[in-house]
């Protein structure tokens, strides 16, 4: 299911995750974001899932929330493609921590 960002459609995406999650017997919270906060970033849908698992009686909560939008691929740029993984510190073209 194609996640690209842009087009940023990523609310079927997460429809369809939710349904896999649940077959491993876990419950997705699913908050759509504001249809004009999704498009003054330029994008066309985005819901988030976040998926809590507690542990006993009284006892802590695990919360798992991630995004499932990807950037599509491109050129290299200088001597590292652009999925490597590098420091944030030593790439000018890191964009902001989400």
């Amino acid at each position: 299911m194609p996640t690209d960002t842009p087009p940023g459609n990523n609310a079927p995406h997460a429809e369809r995750t939710a349904e896999l999650i649940r077959a491993f017997g876990f419950e997705a919270e699913k908050h759509p974001v504001p249809d004009a906060e999704v498009k003054a970033y330029g994008m066309q849908s985005i819901t988030t899932l976040i998926v809590r698992r507690p542990y006993g009686k009284g006892g802590l909560t695990l919360a798992l929330n991630a995004h499932g939008d990807v950037v599509p691929p491109r050129a290299k740029v200088g001597s590292t493609p652009p999925t490597a993984p590098r420091s944030r510190a030593a790439s000018s073209t890191a964009g902001p921590p989400r």
